[in-house]
C-alpha cells in the first residue's frame, strides 16, 4: 500500500485496501492458511516529521486442531500501529512489508476448534470429541 504524503491532511486519511494470501509466503505444507485476501484498514496521521499508520488487518484462515486434527475455520483480526519518518525528499510511504511482517508475527502458533476439545486418545486414535477410546 502506498501513500502520497501530500495527501494527509489534517485529521488524517483512510486507506482501504487488500491483500492475497499468497503475499504472506504461505506454502502448501503450511499449517495455517489464509482462504480469503486480506483487508486491510489503515488511518494515517501526520505529526511533523513522523508519520503514524494505525492499522487493522483481517481475514479468514484455515488450520488443523492442535489437539483433534480436524480443519478449522475461524476469523482472525489484528491491530497494530506503524510510524514512519519522514525524509527530505521523501514523497510517499509504502508499507505493505510491514504489514505483511505483523500478520506473519501475529499468527497463532497453534490452532484449537474449541477450548474444551478433548483431542486424539493417546491408544487407539479416535477423535475423543466424537467418541470413546475404543479400548475401554
Amino acid at each position: 500500500m502506498k501513500v502520497h504524503i501530500k495527501d494527509i491532511r489534517l485529521g488524517g486519511i483512510d486507506v482501504i485496501g487488500s491483500m492475497n494470501p499468497e503475499v504472506v509466503g504461505e506454502r502448501k505444507e503450511d499449517a495455517l492458511r489464509f482462504i480469503e485476501p486480506l483487508t486491510v484498514k489503515a488511518h494515517l496521521e501526520r505529526f511533523e516529521s513522523t508519520v503514524v499508520v494505525h492499522i487493522e488487518v483481517m481475514g479468514k484462515y484455515s488450520s488443523s486442531c492442535s489437539r483433534c486434527l480436524e480443519i478449522v475455520e475461524k476469523n482472525w483480526k489484528k491491530d497494530f500501529d506503524l510510524d514512519f519518518e519522514i525524509e527530505r525528499n521523501m514523497h510517499s510511504i509504502e508499507f505493505e512489508e510491514d504489514v505483511r511482517q505483523e500478520v506473519i508475527l501475529s499468527l497463532p502458533r497453534r490452532v484449537l476448534c474449541s477450548e474444551s476439545c478433548k483431542g486424539l486418545c493417546f491408544d487407539c486414535g479416535v477423535n475423543l470429541n466424537h467418541t470413546q477410546c475404543k479400548n475401554q
